[in-house]
């Protein structure tokens, strides 16, 4: 009898972007040429000695998405990974960041109070500092800041709430955290598991909302800038922005806004098209579609990495 293959055991982590700085990336490059160059960094940077950690492949999660998962052999650990994190950013764009499959753990805080320093909300350095004066949140190692859920929270608004993403493979962190709840700008917040859901169809050719580019009106060739509408890809907007006559340099410096909102005469300043925080995304997620801003707990639901 043929001896049975063993199955091949293999580790999975994920490059991925802020939603609000997906629509200024350029091309997806070609991922055969991200692997094998990636494959060479990590030789280089073990200076000759066996590498312990072995790249087998990359690839975009799909043609449409931003995602870019690489395959380990075997199950390294984070710390390895991890070691290796400017080396596996390298070839991307700025605003990156490395999630892994193991022990990826996201928290959102309900009823923070909007403090602002002339009319700024805090930053993710000043909301990290915030967060290490409670005990419960010291010590954890963050994969991503800590960040508003919205990019703009309207003057009216006293309370927000903030996302926080942290490595807890054992799962004590997390019981920790809901269990006693930190205080953030001097009140008591709610601590929930966020359960990442997908949101609304986006078309990645004229970037409308309710559709995929199969069911896109314009023609399979346009090309249609997600910052101004222009008729050039979103890597070239600096030099060929429609306004660029009115600059007062060589490059674009207008503030980011949506084109879908200017199209339906809604605020459409300070975020881009491909924010979250767009009014309109609201307008085409399904009643069960949400990311668990309510106080009602409805039972965990697996989180939804892309």
């Amino acid at each position: 009898m043929r001896p049975r293959a063993r199955p091949l055991i293999t580790t999975e982590f994920t490059v991925t972007w802020d939603p609000s700085t997906r629509a200024l990336q350029g091309p997806q490059p070609d991922a055969a040429a991200v692997v094998h160059s990636l494959q060479t960094a990590i030789r280089q940077a073990y200076q000759g000695s066996n590498p312990s950690v072995t790249l087998l492949s990359s690839c975009w999660s799909s043609q449409l998405s931003s995602n870019f998962v690489l395959t380990f052999a075997g199950q390294p650990s984070n710390d390895k990974i991890f070691r290796l994190h400017a080396t596996l950013l390298h070839p991307f764009q700025p605003g990156a960041s490395l999630i892994p499959q193991r022990g990826f753990t996201c928290i959102i805080f309900h009823s923070v109070p909007v403090i602002r320093t002339n009319g700024f909300l805090p930053s993710s350095d000043e909301l990290t500092a915030e967060l290490a004066q409670n005990k419960v949140c010291q010590g954890l190692r963050i994969v991503s800041p800590p960040k508003w859920i919205r990019s703009m929270v309207g003057v009216e608004k006293t309370h927000s709430l903030i996302i926080l993403s942290f490595l807890d493979e054992s799962g004590a962190a997390l019981a920790c955290i809901l269990k006693n709840p930190p205080f953030l700008f001097g009140a008591l917040s709610v601590a929930k598991l966020f359960n990442s859901l997908p949101l609304a169809h986006q078309c990645d050719r004229c970037h409308g909302l309710g559709h995929s580019a199969e069911r896109c009106r314009f023609a399979k060739g346009a090309v249609i800038c997600p910052i101004c509408g222009g008729s050039h890809h979103a890597s070239d907007h600096a030099q060929k922005c429609l306004t660029i006559k009115n600059h007062m340099g060589m490059f674009c410096n207008c503030p980011p806004h949506c084109i879908n909102c200017c199209g339906a005469w809604l605020p459409n300043v300070g975020h881009l098209t491909q924010d979250l925080s767009c009014l309109l995304h609201k307008n085409f997620r399904r009643p069960d579609n949400h990311t668990n801003d309510s106080l009602v707990d409805d039972g965990p639901r697996p989180m939804v990495i892309d």
